[in-house]
């Protein structure tokens, strides 16, 4: 998480006060796996 932050700093929107919410990720496999099975059919 603290990479993250570091990395987002670094970027010019934040200069001009562009606010950015930075969340940990969960477990997508089961979203993509649902998505797949959407676009196949």
């Amino acid at each position: 998480m603290n990479h993250a932050i570091q990395l987002m700093s670094q970027r010019p929107a934040m200069k001009y006060g562009t606010l950015f919410e930075i969340r940990p990720t969960g477990d997508m496999s089961e979203i993509i796996q649902q998505n797949e099975q959407r676009r196949r059919s």
